[in-house]
């Protein structure tokens, strides 16, 4: 099993963790496809043993037949038929028999591996790590999208628009050609025409010098994607590793406590036993002080969820529960 201590959060010791527990996730995936091929297996056996009784049955039918004075020659290979049938079906069930042994041997050593795994103890700063390295990848992602260049949504409009400029423009050439008194409608036209044509030109351009880029970019940028997707499902499993880790350590924490405080409240029964003894000759108090009126709840007492027996707690839980939220965000760590 990994250990580490304060240098959880080194690289080394990041990618070492997350190498480990992406090896659980792959271990994961086998255990099901193991689990499924063990259903398989087991349903064959089941038909197969259904086979076999219902053949030890025709047998024996067959059987009695065939040891009856005058059976028929047909009668007795019929009865062959039905044993070499019967064998074929016994050497099929012990196969499948061994094969679900293995596969059941399989499967444990695999779900003890993968519960090594999870075992791993996981540090704040390896957590920091990881939602850097999460962040850095949203950053390439969000790069390489600036990069991928695409047609201006309003490309297709402002072809149409410059289309319609130079119809325009057209006829009033023509009607110039016939005699008309144009003004300044023919530059006016053409001052609008020049920047548009400039825009459509320049939009164009970098259309075509991004054609042979941009599907590597996009396959890129896919493959990104689908590494954010991996990192952050890694993140999730980081931080309930973290949180499993951290009950670990208060539930030691916590038993030592409640066993000490079972110790004293043994400690305080047999000395209160004791002044109960020799009150009767001493000029005090019989009655026990304030101190030693202190009972626990039931130590044994565990409700529905797991949660300490004392009913104050289970009904404070909301409140328990944004305490840890703020303490956890206070170390950098975001729980919904």
């Amino acid at each position: 099993m990994l250990k580490f201590g304060k240098a959880a959060g080194s690289e080394a010791g990041y990618e070492a963790v997350v190498s480990k527990l992406a090896g659980a996730s792959s271990i994961s995936t086998e255990i099901v496809d193991l689990e499924r091929h063990m259903s398989k297996n087991k349903d064959s056996l089941a038909r197969l043993r259904t086979t076999k009784e219902q053949l030890r049955s025709n047998i024996i039918g067959l059987g009695a037949a065939a040891d009856k004075k005058g059976a028929t020659d047909a009668a007795k290979r019929t009865l062959q038929v039905e044993q070499d049938k019967l064998e074929d079906v016994n050497r099929q069930i012990v196969s499948l028999e061994n094969r679900y042994a293995g596969l059941v041997e399989s499967l444990d050593e695999l779900k003890t591996h993968k519960s090594e795994m999870h075992a791993i103890p996981v540090s704040v700063e390896l957590l920091k790590n990881h939602r850097a390295k999460l962040q850095d990848l949203n950053n390439q992602a969000a790069e390489i999208s600036n990069l991928i260049v695409s047609p201006k949504s309003d490309l297709k409009e402002q072809r149409q628009k410059l289309g319609r400029l130079q119809e325009r423009r057209q006829d009033i050439l023509a009607e110039r050609a016939l005699g008309a008194d144009i003004g300044d409608d023919l530059a006016k036209t053409e001052q609008e025409i020049s920047p548009l044509k400039d825009f459509i030109e320049t939009e164009e351009k970098k259309l075509s010098e991004a054609s042979e880029v941009t599907p590597g970019l996009m396959r890129k940028q896919q493959s990104i994607k689908a590494e954010i997707a991996r990192s952050e499902r890694m993140f999730t499993l980081l931080k309930a590793l973290y949180l499993r880790h951290k009950i670990t350590e208060i539930s030691h924490e916590y038993e030592t406590t409640i066993t000490l405080a079972k110790d004293l409240c043994k400690q305080m029964a047999a000395i209160e036993h004791l002044l109960g003894v020799v009150a009767g000759g001493a000029e005090i108090d019989k009655k026990p002080l304030p101190i030693w009126q202190i009972r626990l709840p039931s130590m044994d007492a565990h409700d529905a969820s797991g949660l300490f027996g004392a009913p104050q707690i289970k009904e404070a839980l909301g409140q328990l529960v944004k305490a840890e939220q703020q303490k956890l965000k206070a170390e950098g760590i975001s729980i919904p």
